[in-house]
């Protein structure tokens, strides 16, 4: 399944690690703000799925998905549901799949169920049962949210054989307008969710999750829909977190061709790593594919990834949600459990965008939330980045070589993101 995490948090529960969130800025998505220099104050921030080894892969009924690593059956795991087959094994009110379009729209003619509201398109998913307990649930989605309509994403688990209540996550739209684009905050006494997604609370685990999706307009006429639906959830033991998986040395000595860009060339930049990230790897499809809608500033996109609750652009689902409003693009939030998973990727041609703590990284005093663009290995198995926190006048530093052992140790685990990552490509790519 695919999961995600952080926001700013009063909250008493951390759903991070141990199955709370830590202290997170509406700055970077992650732990602690942006990354910023050791002479800065620290900040609290942060911002699957195919593995880079050989990897497990389960049907799940028709088309839904899990996968996992291979020999790390503890690893994070991601469900997605795209395409006919897979939709069709969900619930719907007002709403079903039209092959055609290649995605979920509203109709007001497919009878809805009891208690739905009339004028709302609801898709829900079928219970999924996870291969390990977990302690956080991630939602992704992609869907194209035109003026005037928005989707509301649900989420609930199952603990100790009950499930909890739909938790609202979040309320998103592409231009804010006239909604504005927000998560949420929600809860019951077994889940909570902050920044778009959910945490169990300790000292439970949770084996099963369902979404559901409400298609929405504030006109009665403008609908969004929805074309691509994935959940990632945890395995906070040490076995799923770290998969000692042996590296793909075949991938050492490659590098993608990722346009350079720093977050501090434009006003407001200095938290705006990961908007930025986006941008650099939307570049990339770019010229590849030869699309020049896929061209986006750092400014456009930091606007169409803002959290108007956070009031930041590190909400991780909504920067997936941002990249896959484009056509044809996929987008989904994971977690890795080691960097070989990275490397099948890169082998593949697809960069991958890593949610770490800087501050570790470069052996600060403090940690520094912050996301950059794997664009490659050396040719010893040290990992290179896109890093956008570059001076803007010096963007041929943006590509940075770092120790494999020391991006290990700010990525993977408690001490990082737990291998959270933001895959981008084409939705007809083979992986």
């Amino acid at each position: 399944m695919i999961f995600m995490p952080p926001i700013r948090s009063n909250w008493p529960q951390p759903l991070y690690g141990r199955g709370t969130f830590r202290r997170v800025s509406a700055s970077c998505a992650w732990m602690t703000g942006c990354a910023r220099p050791p002479t800065k104050r620290a900040s609290t921030f942060w911002g699957s799925t195919r593995r880079g080894m050989r990897l497990k892969v389960a049907l799940w009924s028709a088309m839904l998905t899990i996968i996992v690593g291979a020999g790390a059956a503890a690893a994070p795991s991601m469900a997605t549901w795209q395409w006919g087959r897979a939709f069709r094994k969900c619930t719907f009110s007002h709403a079903g799949y039209v092959k055609s379009l290649g995605c979920v729209v509203y109709n007001a003619a497919i009878p809805g169920k009891a208690g739905e509201e009339d004028g709302v398109g609801v898709v829900e998913t079928q219970e999924i049962v996870a291969p390990k307990p977990f302690t956080m649930a991630i939602p992704s989605w992609n869907a194209s949210t035109p003026d005037g309509s928005y989707i509301v994403v649900f989420l609930k688990v199952r603990a100790d054989g009950v499930w909890s209540k739909w938790c609202k996550l979040t309320l998103y739209n592409t231009k804010g307008n006239p909604e504005p684009r927000q998560s949420c905050k929600d809860g019951d006494d077994i889940v909570f969710s902050e920044c778009s997604a959910v945490g169990v609370r300790d000292p439970k685990r949770a084996d099963a999750v369902r979404l559901r999706f409400e298609l929405r307009s504030t006109d009665g006429k403008t609908y969004p829909t929805l074309r691509f639906v994935g959940v990632n959830t945890n395995d906070p033991t040490p076995e799923g977190m770290f998969d000692k998986a042996e590296p793909d040395k075949s991938v050492w000595g490659t590098e993608l061709d990722i346009p350079y860009l720093s977050q501090l060339s434009v006003k407001g930049g200095s938290v705006w790593c990961s908007p930025t990230s986006v941008a650099m790897v939307l570049g990339y499809w770019s010229k590849r594919l030869n699309r020049p809608d896929l061209v986006v500033g750092i400014t456009d996109a930091a606007a169409g990834i803002r959290d108007n609750a956070l009031r930041g652009t590190g909400n991780w689902g909504m920067n997936t949600a941002f990249a896959g409003e484009f056509p044809g693009i996929k987008a989904y939030v994971d977690r890795f459990s080691s960097l070989s998973r990275v490397e099948y990727y890169i082998g593949k041609g697809v960069p991958v965008i890593v949610s770490h703590d800087y501050g570790l990284l470069n052996h600060w005093k403090n940690s520094a939330g912050h996301l950059a663009v794997v664009r490659g290995f050396t040719k010893d198995g040290d990992i290179i980045l896109n890093d956008p926190w570059t001076p803007a006048d010096k963007l041929d530093q943006v590509r940075k070589v770092f120790k494999r052992a020391d991006f290990e140790a700010c990525w993977l685990g408690p001490k990082g993101s737990e291998g959270t990552v933001y895959v981008i490509y084409p939705q007809w790519y083979r992986l």
